[in-house]
Order: structure tokens, then sequence, then C-alpha cells
């Protein structure tokens, strides 16, 4: 599993953020290096950082 001892980081993200910040803090506990994309897709797709959909269309946070 990546972050399990491999050299990389898991890198969470969810819609807001919170739910990937509490599952990065879970994962630390138990010593799985991990980290969360502050803010989640909303941020994500505010800075206009690219986002497609499984077709390679423009994507859509709901």
């Amino acid at each position: 599993m990546p972050g399990c001892g491999d050299g990389r980081d898991l890198v969470l993200i969810c819609r807001s953020g919170t739910r990937s910040q509490q599952v990065a803090h879970l994962l630390a506990a138990h010593d799985v290096r991990a980290v969360d994309v502050t803010g989640g897709m909303r941020a994500w797709v505010a800075e206009g950082l690219p986002f497609r959909d499984a077709h390679g269309a423009a994507g859509t946070v709901i």
C-alpha cells in the first residue's frame, strides 16, 4: 500500500476537505504517511486547477 513504507505519501481529497483531513489524522495515528488536500475539491476548482471527469470532460463538484 502506498504510504506504508515505500517512501510515498497517500494524498487524500474529498469535496470540502473535512473527511480527508480526519482520515489523514487517523492514518497518521497508524504510522501511515498521508497528506490532505486543504479545502478539498471545492478549493481545487476555485483555484482554477485542472479537473476532469472519467470521460475527459470538465468535472463538476457537487
